[in-house]
């Protein structure tokens, strides 16, 4: 018996022509995840704000005396508020001590404010750099201080206060305000 129905052909794909029908409004609801994905990760990465003062300074190769005094200049600040003032050092394996006594001397206008921080040094493994050079880097807050335009610029003295005079093994001395 032969079947006397016509037979039907259909089509798998969709011709370009067929996209032409849709609507702005009907994509949208179609890729409205993928729209709303790209809109909050745009939001959220806008909202971290960038450090007012981020800066690292070389130390004397031969070691860091005592009477070594690293110097910082806060030159603007956005608004009125509360700033958090951060140390950071790196050093390689040549420092020869388990911690580190850091003093932070903030001076604007006629304050002067001293603050004091002991850092722990790390004991794992070090960060190689590619030449081969290895070395640690620790950062810890300070302090929190409430600043002004008016009180601009700020001047930051950084220096150690270890019982020995020369420390070796620090490259660099870092201050973080945001």
């Amino acid at each position: 018996m032969i079947n006397s129905k016509p037979h039907k052909t259909y089509r798998s794909y969709r011709s370009y022509s067929s996209y032409s029908n849709y609507s702005f409004y009907s994509l949208y609801r179609r890729y409205w995840s993928h729209l709303l994905f790209i809109i909050s990760s745009l939001a959220l990465s806008s909202c971290r704000q960038r450090p007012v003062l981020y800066d690292y300074v070389p130390v004397n190769p031969h070691g860091w005396l005592t009477t070594d005094t690293l110097r910082f200049t806060l030159p603007a600040v956005p608004a009125d508020g509360d700033y958090t003032f951060s140390l950071g050092t790196r050093f390689n394996s040549q420092y020869p001590y388990e911690d580190l006594w850091l003093v932070l001397e903030q001076r604007y206008l006629s304050v002067r404010r001293r603050d004091t921080l002991h850092l722990a040094m790390p004991t794992e493994k070090p960060t190689w750099l590619t030449n081969g050079i290895a070395f640690h880097e620790v950062e810890a807050p300070v302090t929190t201080t409430h600043l002004t335009p008016q009180q601009i610029p700020v001047e930051l003295l950084v220096y150690h206060v270890m019982r020995h005079q020369c420390l070796t093994g620090i490259t660099e001395v870092g201050v973080k305000v945001e």
